[in-house]
């Protein structure tokens, strides 16, 4: 029997992937691992949706291929943001990085008087 690591790991990037069920593209998980003799094993998308309505289980959801789509700006709150520009260290050792967009830390530093 085959582990689904040995096939993709969870953390894979969303590609554009047809749904096993409808056909369709975008599908945002996979349900299923064909088991190959030779070459990778193959994986079968879905969408969630789609699965849940078969009541077929996900075995993981795939990510978005720009993990900034998902970060919110702490200048702006709008999403995208690519440039962390600083690091909170707690207590316990956790840490927690603050995203800008890039255009938004220039006019912060710019609106702070700490232009060089």
């Amino acid at each position: 029997m085959t582990n689904s690591t040995d096939a993709t790991t969870a953390g894979e990037e969303a590609q554009t992937h047809l749904c096993t069920y409808c056909s369709e593209p975008g599908a945002d998980c996979c349900v299923g691992i064909i088991p190959s003799t030779s070459g990778p094993d193959k994986s079968v998308y879905a969408h969630g949706l789609c699965a849940r309505d078969r009541g077929v289980p996900v075995l993981y959801r795939l990510t978005t291929a720009d993990p900034a789509s998902h970060r919110v700006c702490a200048v702006c709150r709008e999403p995208g943001a690519s440039v962390a520009d600083s690091l909170l260290v707690g207590e316990d050792g956790s840490m927690v990085a603050r995203y800008v967009h890039d255009g938004c830390a220039a006019a912060e530093v710019s609106s702070l008087g700490m232009e060089s």
